[in-house]
């Protein structure tokens, strides 16, 4: 229900809106939770690029999920990339 839910959002809405964002982060959650890291750490970036248009980089949102990409990376062993 999420995926298709994003699809239709970034195809009405575009990627940059606070709908579509939201919905990539509770995908994200979801992915993460279901250990599905490599599909968690996609949704997180692209919040990340997205929400740049929208938010500051210092934005409570775009600190949490780059808290929370930080913490998936050191999950999957990127510690180069966690470290980033």
């Amino acid at each position: 229900v999420l995926q298709d839910t994003l699809t239709q959002q970034i195809a009405i809405l575009g990627k940059p809106h606070t709908e579509t964002l939201r919905t990539m982060l509770k995908l994200g959650y979801l992915y993460n939770i279901q250990r599905k890291f490599s599909q968690a750490e996609e949704m997180f970036r692209s919040y990340l690029a997205s929400s740049y248009y929208l938010y500051s980089k210092y934005h409570k949102d775009v600190l949490n999920v780059k808290q929370n990409l930080a913490n998936l990376l050191l999950l999957q062993w990127k510690y180069d990339e966690a470290d980033a």
